[in-house]
């Protein structure tokens, strides 16, 4: 018996491949009046399920065989190999029906069988009747590497040799060499095993266009040799077939050993590349050759130069390409970069503002970004924060912004900006008042619903009181009685929160020197109201005449002698006030009319 944990540990140590006979189903005729050798077939795993086994615990790669009793009589076949493996075989029959057995193969067709643990074993059986076939299992325990051979070496029996046995490569081998670094290129080697080969015409073994030819007579095994083979590094086909028989064929694959002469190439492409645009290699190469591109997200290409249209982040890193050139080869390796094309964001800090206020954009930092605003009324601008430093009408309306990071830009976003208007008022007063009067009346207008706010500035102390309305739309000012410039400022805000442009206007406070006293009254000018000039009767000596608008803006200085004529026609028609530089209560009004 043998030690089935010794042939566990042989069955998975070693490497497996499978082999054509492996099955009842093609089991290959032969004839043992002369010897028969083949290559144990390894990697089969186990035979078949249906027969009976009898003897065989175990039935690793099989190999199954038929033959046809000429003269019936004893028979005593050696079972031997080349490196002196345990075979076991298991033999069944007789059989009257060529190929009509594979589900036969029963308990009482067993003719001999044997599971020794030697590397000999001897079938013996004894034939009764001519014509009548026998089906022989071989295993090879050992699941390695052996040349088996058959041999009658005793009996009375005879097989019958008068058939045409089909022809069958049963094993091909393909060893290959080094790279000559004189060449790039390389040999390979092997061996090819025939059942029933064709004794015309040639056996044709080739790697491609690389071929070699044998011619007959034909002997297993048959070893070959191939040179001059391009060094690639590629996963290559070996196939062999004969020529008179092309369906008599078997092929193998097996790898070239990497070339060891570089090939002078180079690769480029136009990287930095934005998110969604096309990726362009250029590899330089002259002469003819084949490229085996490799990269990021299962990225493969045999082109020289491919594209990837519509790239993604996901596909930035490094690509390599293979070139292998007739007689070289080299590898290169290339670093893409993908921008991520960034969205713009509009930031909302007042996107609603009053008329003359400031209209502040913004939008989401993204670094080495380049911005561009575009909106209502030809509005442009570059840079994350622009402004606009008084808001007009004009400036109502969507606003679209977007940016790009090295040229690589992905849409854009709008911000409506809302303008309104602001309030529009006015202010009733006079500009020249007598403070004799005790009190007078200022009156603000504008829309329903506005709050004013009033100041008033200069000489201040001109004011004894102010009594304003619940929403200061008017003011009463009650005066001191003094004389001087009074300034008064008056604003508004409506329900929206926007303000009204301020009103500035100044008031001259002067006690009427015709109405105040004789001292005054010896002074004045005449004509009044005047077009061409006047004289200011009553001086006793020179004096310096001022002569400002209602709103107190000085128009004229001139020192004036008694009796002396002062021109003002280039005054336009209205009222002026007019007084005494350095004399406080010597003024009055000047009607310039036309």
């Amino acid at each position: 018996m043998k030690n089935l944990f010794t042939a566990i540990f042989i069955f998975t140590t070693f490497f497996l491949s499978a082999q054509s006979n492996s099955s009842c189903d093609n089991a290959i005729r032969v004839c043992l009046n002369t010897p028969v050798s083949y290559p144990a077939i390894t990697g089969a795993g186990q035979a078949e399920a249906g027969p009976f086994y009898g003897c065989l615990s175990s039935r690793p790669n099989p190999a199954w065989f038929y033959f046809e009793i000429d003269s019936p009589g004893t028979h005593t076949i050696a079972l031997t190999n080349s490196q002196n493996r345990d075979l076991d075989f298991m033999l069944w029959g007789p059989f009257f029906s060529e190929n009509d057995w594979c589900d036969s193969l029963l308990q009482s067709k067993v003719a001999d069988c044997s599971y020794a643990g030697g590397a000999t074993e001897t079938i013996e059986f004894t034939s009764t009747v001519a014509n009548s076939y026998y089906v022989l299992v071989i295993t090879n325990f050992s699941n390695n590497a052996t040349n088996v051979t058959l041999n009658q070496t005793a009996g009375t029996g005879s097989y019958d040799c008068n058939f045409v046995a089909p022809c069958q490569i049963s094993l091909l081998t393909a060893i290959p060499g080094g790279c000559d670094t004189l060449t790039n290129q390389y040999t390979l080697s092997g061996q090819v095993w025939t059942f029933n080969p064709p004794q015309t015409n040639s056996l044709i073994i080739g790697v491609g266009e690389n071929t070699i030819s044998l011619t007959p007579p034909f002997s297993n095994p048959l070893n070959y040799t191939i040179s001059g083979l391009p060094s690639d590094g590629q996963t290559q086909t070996l196939t062999a077939f004969y020529a008179s028989n092309t369906n008599c064929t078997e092929s193998v694959t097996f790898t070239a050993p990497a070339g060891c002469i570089p090939c002078d190439v180079s690769i480029s492409s136009n990287s930095p590349v934005c998110e969604g645009g096309t990726l362009q290699f250029n590899t330089t190469f002259n002469g003819n050759a084949t490229y085996s591109w490799a990269g990021p997200n299962s990225f493969g290409s045999n082109a020289q130069n491919p594209e990837i249209t519509g790239i993604s982040p996901s596909q930035a890193g490094v690509y390599q390409v293979l070139v292998t050139g007739e007689n070289c080869v080299s590898e290169r390796e290339i670093e893409v970069d993908v921008i991520q094309a960034p969205t713009a964001q509009a930031l909302e800090l007042n996107d609603t503002v009053c008329t003359g206020e400031i209209i502040l954009f913004g939008a989401v930092s993204v670094p080495g970004a380049v911005y561009s605003w575009s909106g209502p009324n030809g509005f442009s601008a570059s840079g994350p924060s622009p402004i606009v430093n008084s808001a007009g009408s004009e400036h109502n309306g969507q606003y679209m912004v977007s940016l790009s990071v090295n040229g690589c830009s992905n849409g854009s976003d709008t911000l409506d900006i809302v303008v309104l208007p602001s309030p529009v008022i006015s202010l009733i007063a006079d500009t020249v008042i007598n403070p004799q009067s005790g009190n007078s009346l200022l009156i603000a207008q504008g829309e329903p619903g506005l709050q004013y706010f009033w100041n008033f500035f200069g000489n201040t102390s001109l004011i004894n009181n102010v009594l304003y309305t619940s929403d200061k739309d008017s003011a009463v000012v009650f005066w001191d009685g003094g004389e001087g410039l009074l300034g008064v400022e008056i604003t508004a805000v409506d329900e929206n929160g926007c303000f009204a442009e301020e009103i500035r206007q100044q008031i001259q406070i002067i006690i009427n020197t015709f109405i105040k006293g004789a001292s005054a009254e010896a002074i004045r000018p005449t004509p009044n109201p005047s077009s061409e000039s006047v004289v200011f009767h009553g001086l006793s000596k020179a004096e310096t005449v001022v002569i400002s608008d209602i709103s107190g803006r000085v128009l004229m200085v001139e020192r004036v002698e008694p009796g002396e004529t002062l021109g003002v026609s280039h005054l336009p028609a209205g009222l002026y006030i007019w007084r005494l530089q350095g004399k406080v209560g010597f003024g009055g009004k000047l009607q310039i009319s036309r």
